[in-house]
């Protein structure tokens, strides 16, 4: 062979060797790895950036949250000498939008705190977070279920927001036996009875609703932008729903808070567990003759139930879960940010815990931090009990898909007129049941 050509071969293979090297070495350090044993470069800068919604609800006010936010960056990076973290709240609109660009373009915080409930599921962008974490041992397992996708765990819960009854314990019999065991339609209807007085029922945007269907595995949109509230599995739980408001069981009251701080109702359903919180509040102002209207000086003993079970042994309750969610961006960082960034989700927790947690009804999901939460909680015994039981047990109530939120929102719009009409007339399920297939 010609003495240039092998020289001209050798030359092309040394050159493509060397690419080879540099492109296995480049790739190597795109690589994924997500080790839980990665050290941190002393001598390498980090920045972990985080997108917080601001006053995401009524317990929750901006100014609270920016003083959580110093005091946690403050106090880990008094930890970390090398590490600086910076957060922005973004209003509602702002951050759903920066989120749903941000994914497209694979560019966005390292963090995410998600107060919707959603944990945006990515498997090609989100860490896996099971391999750094127990969640089977630390976390409550509905908790844990909500923030799981095919490819793993994929957000890191932190609070959950539970449905449920809120009660008048004075009213109801044997409510530490239902917080502890739950109870099914049989025994529901029982109570209520007993008590001579119907559930009021607020179905804003659908809550009650959802938190029955939620037993037949409601999913929040289907393809074709509707609700997934009817199926054959569904007309079952329609049916009992509607065998309920026929008996008087529960029922619609426009001056439904009115009556229960009148002790003339024993429970409502379909708020938000806020009445809860008003109830304790509403007491303590009547400690201190704060109010004197009359009819209104009745003080009410506040609990919080768990909805009733088609199947008490199999209970499965609507929740929703905020979470913390890592961003692996599309220049990867490194395994060694990578596990700087779960360090840092798990120190924020407890610092959400104390000063979210505490005076409302949110329920810490990690157990190692429940005997803190149980000491300070406002939540009595057995609405404890049945918190703790909810999570557990729950299920999502609303999309776990950042995309779904608007459109359940706008679709959810449509079906509220029927589900008013529905509790507000005499009309029997069909034409809810109507209603749902066509507009929902």
């Amino acid at each position: 062979m010609n003495k240039k050509v092998v020289y001209l071969i050798l030359c092309l293979l040394i050159i493509g060797i060397g690419v080879s090297v540099v492109f296995w070495v480049t790739a190597d350090q795109k690589v994924r790895k997500h080790r839980p044993n990665a050290e941190l470069d002393l001598k390498r800068q980090y920045e972990i950036k985080v997108w917080d919604m601001v006053n995401p609800n009524m317990y929750v006010s901006e100014e609270m949250q920016h003083k959580v936010w110093e005091q946690v960056i403050n106090d880990f990076e008094k930890q970390y000498e090398n590490v600086t973290v910076t957060y922005t709240l973004m209003e509602e609109e702002t951050f759903s939008r920066r989120v749903k660009r941000g994914a497209k373009q694979n560019k966005m915080a390292d963090i995410i705190i998600d107060w919707h409930g959603t944990p945006f599921v990515d498997k090609a962008n989100q860490f896996p977070l099971e391999k750094y974490l127990n969640f089977e041992e630390d976390f409550l397992a509905g908790a844990t279920r909500y923030v799981t996708g095919q490819e793993g765990v994929l957000a890191y819960p932190i609070l959950a927001n539970g449905e449920y009854i809120v009660a008048n314990r004075d009213l109801l019999e044997d409510v530490d036996k239902v917080a502890e065991e739950g109870w099914g339609f049989t025994e529901f209807t029982e109570s209520f009875k007993s008590a001579s007085q119907e559930m009021y029922v607020i179905d804003y945007q659908g809550y009650f609703t959802a938190s029955m269907l939620t037993q037949v595995n409601i999913t929040a949109v289907e393809a074709d932008e509707k609700l997934n509230w009817y199926s054959q599995g569904f007309v079952k739980m329609y049916n009992e729903i509607d065998n309920l408001k026929e008996n008087k069981v529960i029922g619609y009251n426009p001056n439904w808070l009115k009556n229960f701080w009148h002790k003339e109702a024993p429970a409502i359903a379909g708020a938000d567990s806020w009445v809860y919180l008003e109830t304790i509040q509403r007491n303590e102002k009547l400690d201190n003759n704060e109010i004197k209207a009359p009819g209104s000086t009745h003080k009410i003993n506040p609990v919080l139930l768990p909805y009733p079970q088609i199947e008490p042994e199999q209970p499965r309750y609507g929740m929703k879960v905020v979470s913390a969610i890592p961003f692996v961006q599309k220049d990867y960082k490194g395994d060694d940010h990578s596990k700087l960034v779960v360090d840092f989700v798990q120190f924020m927790s407890g610092y959400f815990v104390d000063y979210y947690a505490m005076q409302s009804c949110l329920v810490p999901v990690d157990k190692r931090l429940h005997a803190h939460w149980k000491e300070n909680t406002v939540l009595d015994d057995v609405s404890y009990t049945t918190a703790i039981k909810t999570v557990e047990n729950g299920l999502p109530i609303r999309s776990r898909f950042f995309k779904d939120i608007e459109e359940e929102a706008k679709v959810l719009e449509k079906v509220q007129p029927i589900l008013d009409e529905y509790w507000q007339s005499s009309g029997g399920i069909e034409k809810l049941i109507e209603g749902i297939q066509k507009e929902g």
